[in-house]
């Protein structure tokens, strides 16, 4: 795989991963310049990539890359020889929260953990002492 096509897939799963969307424009080019130095060579591929992600769009998504690819997706490394076996397994590969540019909400803690949690913030607030109550 060439490095743009590598750069452009890490970059947009970076960004689309990242919440960088509530980034200004001046902010995402100036990552891109300080991770790869050359920021305006992946203006037009970036965009292809995310107008494409946004739209579901495993064609274009396929044609961005060189082949053989492995992709890394739950949790699981894939490797991918064509665009076409991309296309057909894009469910599979891309996630609906990348597709859309949101991040996943994080996984918070154990239920034992948030009761911890829990009781810490009920005690602070009213001086009282549930820790036995909750643990």
């Amino acid at each position: 795989m060439s490095r743009l096509s590598a750069a452009v897939f890490l970059l947009g799963a970076i960004f689309l991963g990242s919440g960088a969307f509530a980034q200004s424009d001046s902010d995402v080019y100036n990552r891109i310049e300080e991770l790869h130095g050359d920021a305006a060579g992946f203006d037009r591929p970036l965009r292809q990539l995310v107008q494409a992600m946004r739209a579901g769009d495993a064609e274009t998504i396929a044609g961005l890359a060189e082949y053989p690819l492995t992709v890394k997706a739950n949790g699981e490394s894939y490797d991918v020889a064509s665009a076409e076996d991309f296309v057909d397994n894009f469910d599979d590969l891309v996630t609906p929260e990348t597709r859309s540019g949101r991040r996943a909400p994080a996984i918070s803690g154990s239920l034992r953990q948030q009761r911890r949690r829990h009781a810490r913030g009920r005690r602070d607030l009213d001086g009282g002492d549930l820790r036995g109550q909750w643990l």
